[in-house]
């Protein structure tokens, strides 16, 4: 990694003065491995790009080879040749303050001043936007990020697991939210569990549920999704709990009918 440094600083230090760069030696460079390079930098014009081929050379082997080009729209721009004859060649360039990777006429991806990145979409496609594919490791399945048809997408082995549409529509698998409160406050000695009679009067004057948001605040201002769970969880427990009572009270009914029912008999007899 030293040694590949050492070359790509080189390469883009010498962008700039690359019309007056006369073949010449770079030194011995030794890398981790105590083997010792020679390299050399050579330079020729009339490359058919219009500008200046570089070779960077390691014992008399090219490697790298790169043309340093001009356009009237672009600023500084760098070719780097395929190492096939009929390969794809790539180019780097600064164009209205982005800089700029294309191939073939097609912008691939590029980032401006604002750190704002764009990954292009494929050539020719009417629904396919800019992908990223984010490699496995350990033979672990790569994942990929993209835009199609207006849905941010995030999917791996032909499944979708997570997207979102333009319209804030989200789609999803399963979500797991961590570090979540509860509501198991409420079967606690020292809860307060409101009066029927006190929930039906605010249910009169209010229209909803205590503590639970109105319809007309949850359109203007929506609703946290997690504080929004852990209330509707507080009310069934809150429900669990006026039911538990309701059929202690039932129970106790009961046995007071199976008593007088008794007493009714036995003055029947």
């Amino acid at each position: 990694m030293k040694n590949l440094s050492i070359v790509i600083a080189v390469i883009f230090t010498i962008g700039a003065f690359s019309t007056q760069i006369q073949a010449q030696d770079l030194g011995t460079v030794t890398n981790e491995s105590s083997r010792a390079f020679q390299w050399r930098l050579e330079s020729n014009v009339g490359n058919g790009h219009g500008g200046t081929q570089m070779k960077l050379n390691r014992n008399d082997l090219t490697l790298f080879p790169v043309i340093v080009e001009s356009g009237s729209l672009s600023g500084g721009r760098l070719r780097l040749k395929s190492e096939l004859n009929n390969g794809t060649d790539w180019l780097l360039d600064n164009s209205n303050n982005r800089f700029r990777i294309f191939t073939d006429g097609y912008e691939r991806f590029s980032i401006n001043t604002k750190s704002e990145v764009a990954v292009s979409a494929s050539p020719g496609s009417l629904s396919e936007g800019g992908e990223i594919k984010l490699l496995g490791a350990a033979g672990n399945n790569p994942w990929h990020l993209d835009n199609v048809n207006g849905w941010f997408r995030l999917h791996h082995s032909g499944a979708v697991w997570f997207a979102v549409s333009n319209g804030g529509q989200v789609q999803s698998k399963s979500i797991k939210v961590t570090n979540s409160p509860t509501a198991d406050f409420v079967f606690e000695s020292d809860y307060r569990l409101p009066n029927l009679s006190e929930v039906e009067k605010y249910i009169l004057e209010n229209k909803h549920l205590p503590e639970i948001q109105s319809a007309r605040d949850m359109t203007e201002n929506g609703v946290i999704i997690e504080e929004f769970q852990i209330k509707l969880l507080q009310k069934i427990e809150e429900l669990t709990l006026y039911t538990i009572a309701q059929q202690k009270r039932l129970d106790d009914q009961q046995s007071v009918i199976v008593g007088l029912q008794s007493e009714i008999k036995k003055l029947k007899q």
